[in-house]
């Protein structure tokens, strides 16, 4: 076996997956290296079984509101067991269309852990065989692990990361949840929605704490309303099993000892970069202080030849960003003439239930104050959203009155995750106020909204 390649990539998530694809439409002779399964967290662990069970969650509660609509169903339930085979069946499904584009795009795909022993040669072990490949370029895709808090060990069980809750095919009577991020609240908002008691505890003094703090302010009534108990201000210090439940110990916002206590509690504080173990302090691949990898702009680690994406960079910790960062990554290893990323205009989506999305900087430069003026239009005020039964949530769109240009969108409501693209394609085309206000949208549909907002911008807006 020829064990010389142009382009190797450490990590089969969908970053390193879609920069191997991509370096195989370069002509590049590539090798892709997966410790687990090809997907990584996201198709595996993450978005995608999770937005799986987020379905069902709609469909049961779609039916549970039907009487709203006039239909009458008096046998609304659901088998977790069931709910848990489709999730696995999704996500099988997509594993097997990786595995195929691998196939179809000639790529070494070699199971095994894989770990540098100089800055040109990687080691791929399993239980059983060794190999060593030689490389021109390296990709780090090595994506992350979640990360815990001082005082609180993960058993698997009774303290859980969303890794363990995935395999689970019960579901606990109540739930204590450290963490109101996107991963926090989706698990908030589609275990209430199953019927278990649900507390969130978050350190930061608002929910989404690394979202604009006006995405939080405007969410968290409307989470509060569909029955989730959620707590700001609070320092978590300890979690224990006591007699076949979990007692949390936090600190409140006066500085009070407080305890919940729940059948099971999850652990979702953020993931950190996973580094360690691959050699890449040794090789010299120089790390930052926090253990994510030092790149450039164009994803150039300090050894220029080898380039790290994903969840691994400090970077934002989306799988559509780690695809970009490797399509970005092998065009310039190609020679291709490429501008770095603009990661203001990454949309950046919570699949709680109303959904939440944004795309723009998550602040606005302080200078920039005076001249910006936001519009809020209410889906109390859109047709399509009254049609859907689903008229909670807004649309508010910020500009620059100086020169007209889109700063930020952000939608709370049905369908937000796929709106928001709008505003991503302004930000990218550098669309105007006065283009998306002028530009035609059918009705009635949900996008109106988006208009009727950047229509308020400019005091202009009918509808209201």
């Amino acid at each position: 076996m020829d064990t010389n390649y142009d382009v190797v990539v450490l990590g089969g998530g969908v970053g390193g997956y879609t920069a191997a694809i991509q370096a195989a439409k370069h002509h590049l002779k590539v090798a892709l290296i997966e410790a687990q399964l090809l997907g990584g967290v996201c198709l595996n662990q993450g978005c995608i079984p999770t937005k799986t069970y987020l379905k069902s969650a709609e469909v049961l509660r779609t039916v549970q509101k039907s009487a709203d609509f006039g239909i009458h169903n008096e046998q609304a339930s659901f088998q977790f067991d069931e709910i848990h085979q489709r999730k696995e069946k999704v996500v099988t499904q997509l594993r097997q269309g990786v595995t195929y584009l691998m196939q179809k795009n000639k790529i070494t795909v070699i199971s095994g852990f894989g770990k540098l022993q100089d800055g040109r040669t990687i080691q791929v072990t399993t239980e059983k065989t060794t190999q060593t490949l030689h490389f021109k370029n390296l990709i780090l895709a090595t994506g992350a692990q979640p990360k815990t808090l001082p005082g609180i060990e993960i058993d698997g069980h009774k303290i859980v990361t969303s890794k363990e809750l995935l395999e689970q095919t019960d579901l606990p009577k109540s739930m204590v949840i450290i963490g109101a991020g996107a991963i926090g609240l989706e698990w908030a908002s589609l275990l209430n929605d199953l019927g278990v008691d649900v507390n969130v505890l978050e350190y930061a003094d608002h929910i989404l704490p690394t979202e604009t703090v006006a995405a939080g302010r405007a969410l968290l009534p409307i989470l509060k309303r569909h029955g989730l108990k959620i707590t700001t201000t609070a320092k978590v210090q300890s979690a224990k099993i006591v007699a076949e439940q979990v007692v949390v110990g936090y600190e409140d916002a006066q500085g009070k000892a407080q305890e919940l206590t729940a059948d099971q509690v999850l652990v979702a504080v953020g993931r950190q970069a996973q580094t360690e173990g691959m050699g890449l302090a040794e090789a010299g691949v120089q790390l930052t202080a926090k253990g994510t990898v030092q790149v450039d702009n164009h994803y150039q680690t300090s050894l220029p030849h080898i380039f790290a994406i994903g969840d691994c960079i400090d970077t934002l910790q989306l799988a559509h960003v780690a695809m970009a960062e490797g399509i970005h990554a092998i065009d310039f290893i190609s020679g291709q003439s490429v501008e770095p990323i603009d990661y203001d205009q990454v949309p950046r989506c919570i699949y709680t239930y109303p959904e939440l999305a944004v795309v723009g900087p998550t602040m606005i430069a302080q200078q920039k104050q005076d001249q910006v003026k936001t519009g809020t239009f209410p889906l109390q005020a859109n047709g399509k959203a009254l049609i859907e039964g689903e008229a909670e949530g807004q649309v508010q769109v910020t500009v620059d009155t100086t020169t007209d240009d889109l700063l930020q969108l952000m939608i709370i409501g049905p369908h937000a995750t796929d709106m928001v693209m709008e505003g991503g394609l302004g930000l990218y085309l550098n669309a105007s106020a006065t283009e998306i206000g002028a530009a035609i949208h059918p009705h009635p549909t949900l996008s109106e909204a988006v208009r009727q907002a950047t229509l308020m911008t400019k005091d202009l807006a009918t509808d209201i």
